[in-house]
């Protein structure tokens, strides 16, 4: 909104006296009134609104209208984050932006797009095909150490999108360093929200040892979408369908204690960006009754499969941030078998004992991070519908990944997953848009299948994983965790 010159004068003028006398009540009223600072006054507020946490509680709320403004501006807006270049004395506010599409924005706030194509990823892998970690030891011992301080990294810095274990610390125009070091990816390198620190160079772990970091640039994206045929009679890795613009994987089916049979996947498969904002919100008060009938289809409409009747986005129990959706089985599509949809033998003989057919234990379940020690050469399976089966190798366990979802016309939401199992991509993808869902197994010594959580995601070349033991322990299921036996 373009105000007359006078209007803007006397309003700027406001901002400037509410800041001198760091009056965060008339401040917040402004906010209200909808009148957003310019840059200049901006910037004025980030210099002198740092007296305690109320004045910088403020500034933050004034960047997020901001930010909100831009964003209804300009639909191709993906990101946007007022930040400061970690290397600025002064802290100059600028709003690192990153776009759908090639495009120009023009405003009267400074802004930084972010480059489209980096060539960081490729020079990340570039730089690990080369190496391996100097031992398995230390290499556990930062899973472990990641495990325990990544959910307060992720709370405390908006800009990650994940954490990982890397075994070469990256250095610009130099030759990779090997070492052992825990890695934030962020939006934007070199950008600090305002308001927060700067991502710390090292992590105790013991008392007088420490792991380095590395901060990298990456995102991290849902894998939804695809299609595949009708099975009356339901199976793991089928296409599922509800009332998004996308279709996912169903991962496995299990004895609720409270719903009976179910059917577990993604909650981003079945809910639209809208009402996972509000049971995000609400955490303790998750209530799927107040989303109304959340139907699901298999393979599409009208072939009706089940109705939503639990949803995990938090983890109420754990704290370690879910992205799990269960459907109660319809009476006329329960499972009558451990087959997956068909495979083709030629690509299960080098995988599994038997050979010939992929068949899954429901009692063969992952029921702690112990059960079997998982190492570099670990190997993991999964069925999806849309890549049907693939093999991929462990790369670490214990990160942290903030998700997005998008929908037409409701905009972007973001959430934060904790105590995730990354696994790296072996020969080609280990997922494509569309396996959102499916159930990872890992490879055990007898070269059979053993169920090791939910797919949730991916970015590059690496697939998250949510470990099954958590979700199972999050609806209080007894142990031993098991899956439900066909009928």
């Amino acid at each position: 909104m373009i105000l007359p010159f006078k209007t803007w004068i006397d309003e700027e003028r406001k901002w400037k006296d509410c800041i001198k006398k760091k009056d965060v009540k008339a401040a917040r009223e402004m906010l209200d009134d909808g009148n957003l600072p310019s840059q200049e006054v901006l910037q004025f507020a980030v210099n002198n609104f740092t007296s305690s946490n109320e004045t910088r509680e403020i500034v933050k709320d004034i960047c997020q209208r901001i930010e909100i403004q831009l964003q209804e501006e300009h639909e191709e807006i993906e990101y946007i984050k007022g930040c400061y270049k970690h290397d600025d004395p002064y802290k100059n506010v600028v709003f690192v932006i990153k776009t759908s599409k090639p495009t120009t924005i023009r405003s009267h706030y400074r802004l930084y797009v972010v480059e489209q194509n980096n060539n960081e990823t490729t020079k990340e892998m570039e730089g690990e095909n080369c190496t391996g970690y100097p031992s398995e030891e230390m290499f556990q011992r930062a899973c472990e150490c990641l495990r325990m301080k990544s959910p307060h990294f992720m709370e405390a810095h908006s800009n990650l999108t994940r954490t990982s274990v890397r075994p070469v610390k990256l250095r610009k125009l130099q030759t990779p360093e090997k070492a052992v070091c825990i890695v934030f990816y962020v939006e934007a390198k070199g950008y600090i929200p305002i308001g927060e620190n700067v991502l710390p160079e090292q992590i105790k772990y013991d008392d007088d040892k420490a792991f380095v970091t590395d901060v990298r640039e990456g995102q991290c994206a849902t894998a939804i979408a695809g299609p595949c045929d009708k099975h009356d009679d339901l199976k793991i890795g089928c296409k599922i369908v509800s009332n998004t613009d996308d279709a996912g994987t169903l991962g496995c089916f299990v004895n609720h204690p409270k719903d009976g049979l179910c059917a577990m996947s993604c909650a981003h498969v079945f809910l639209t960006v809208e009402a996972m904002k509000v049971v995000y919100k609400y955490e303790e008060k998750q209530n799927v009754e107040s989303l109304g009938t959340i139907k699901c289809f298999q393979p599409g409409e009208p072939d009706l499969c089940g109705e939503v009747c639990d949803i995990r986005l938090f983890g109420n129990i754990n704290n370690c941030g879910m992205d799990i959706a269960f459907f109660k089985v319809d009476e006329k599509r329960k499972p009558k078998t451990t087959a997956f949809p068909d495979v083709p033998a030629e690509r299960i003989s080098p995988l599994m004992s038997n050979g010939s057919e992929l068949r899954y234990n429901p009692k063969s379940v992952m029921q702690n991070s112990k059960t079997m020690e998982m190492t570099l050469s670990t190997q993991f399976v999964k069925y999806g519908m849309k890549s049907n089966l693939t093999s991929g190798t462990y790369q670490c366990s214990g990160g942290s990944v903030r998700l997005k979802v998008s929908g037409r016309r409701q905009g972007i939401f973001r959430y934060v997953l904790v105590d995730q199992i990354e696994i790296r991509d072996k020969t080609g993808k280990f997922c494509q848009p569309g396996d959102s869902g499916a159930m990872v197994f890992v490879i055990d010594k007898n070269k059979d299948l053993m169920a090791l959580g939910i797919l949730t995601g991916r970015i590059e070349r690496i697939t998250y994983v949510t470990p099954i033991w958590n979700i199972l322990k999050e609806i209080g299921m007894p142990l031993p965790y098991v899956l439900a036996e066909p009928i």
